[in-house]
């Protein structure tokens, strides 16, 4: 479930011949970044995206570790 947040975010833009499915399970909103998954539905088979903001936060390590459990343990 995506949450409203009082500023920040992100956005992706898929046009609207493109069927996509946003993939829940792997929608993350935690302290240090937003990111998001979505699976294209495209002729030949499917295409996943993810898009990923990182917040304005002087502890890059921390982000990059959170990252990388998302990209090894999520995906």
């Amino acid at each position: 479930m995506l949450t409203l947040q009082i500023a920040g975010g992100i956005e992706l833009y898929i046009t609207n011949f493109i069927d996509f499915i946003v993939s829940s399970n792997l929608t993350l909103n935690f302290e240090k970044c937003v990111y998001l998954r979505v699976e294209l539905q495209l002729n030949n088979g499917k295409c996943a995206i993810g898009v990923v903001y990182r917040r304005p936060t002087p502890n890059y390590d921390l982000f990059s570790h959170e990252l990388f459990a998302i990209i090894v343990f999520k995906m």
